[in-house]
């Protein structure tokens, strides 16, 4: 469904990514583990068309993409929920929702924020009052919840627990879950609780200073005696 291939990309003078290499099959959920200023979140954002690639390919089901706009980006059905969510803090819910779907009709926008209600009740008794007094684990189902109003075939989901507390982050893991299994919406996971991330997903890249040092399936990973010590605690 995606592939990367030689992918670099650039600040300035400064590499952030390295001429890497990496694949989401359809219904897949992948996860990518690094520590901060590995370049996963760069990864996300040339993907979406946040920001350019300097080289390599992008394909999505065999289309490059690499360079398209942001919206050109959305509108093949690949949703980006940011870190730090991304929510417009002094719009109500409903709006921000709303906004999910501007490149859909309208009824279709009712229907979808229908879904994500019964998906995240808190959201539908919690309509009408701005984004901005949400708490955190509020804000990240809004975002998450904002992002399936795009009808996804893919989301690009960058580090959802953060700053969340243990109950909420098992919640949110239990709803990526959930999106995968019932939704059929393939997924690419950047994440820092790699324990969590290689649980939830099937596959997992290890990203180190933008370079890809290790691949393979998640259950292999987490037995890895180098990954356990970097990245899973012992």
């Amino acid at each position: 469904m995606l592939k990367l291939t030689g992918l670099h990309i650039s600040y300035g003078k400064i590499s952030a990514v390295k001429g890497i290499d990496l694949e989401v099959a359809p219904g897949e959920i992948v996860t990518l583990i690094g520590s901060n200023g590995a370049g996963k979140t760069s990864i996300l954002k040339s993907i979406s068309g946040i920001i350019p690639a300097v080289s390599g390919s992008i394909l999505f089901e065999g289309r490059e993409i690499k360079n398209m706009k942001a919206y050109e980006v959305t509108a093949l059905g690949i949703i980006h929920v940011p870190e730090g969510r991304g929510i417009f803090p002094n719009l109500t819910a409903m709006e921000n929702l709303e906004m999910g779907g501007y490149l859909k009709k309208n009824a279709f926008v009712r229907d979808k924020i229908d879904e994500v209600f019964q998906l995240f009740p808190r959201l539908k008794e919690r309509r009408k009052q701005r984004a901005g007094t949400f708490s955190g684990g509020e804000q990240q189902m809004l975002a998450i919840g904002r992002g399936l109003v795009a009808d996804p075939r893919m989301m690009l989901l960058d580090e959802p627990s953060l700053g969340l507390a243990p109950i909420i982050v098992q919640n949110i893991f239990n709803i990526i879950r959930q999106l995968n299994e019932e939704k059929k919406i393939t997924i690419l996971l950047v994440e820092q609780n790699a324990n969590l991330a290689l649980r939830v997903s099937r596959r997992g890249y290890i990203l180190e200073t933008g370079s890809m040092v290790k691949d393979g399936l998640s259950s292999s990973l987490m037995n890895d005696d180098g990954v356990r010590k970097a990245y899973l605690g012992g």
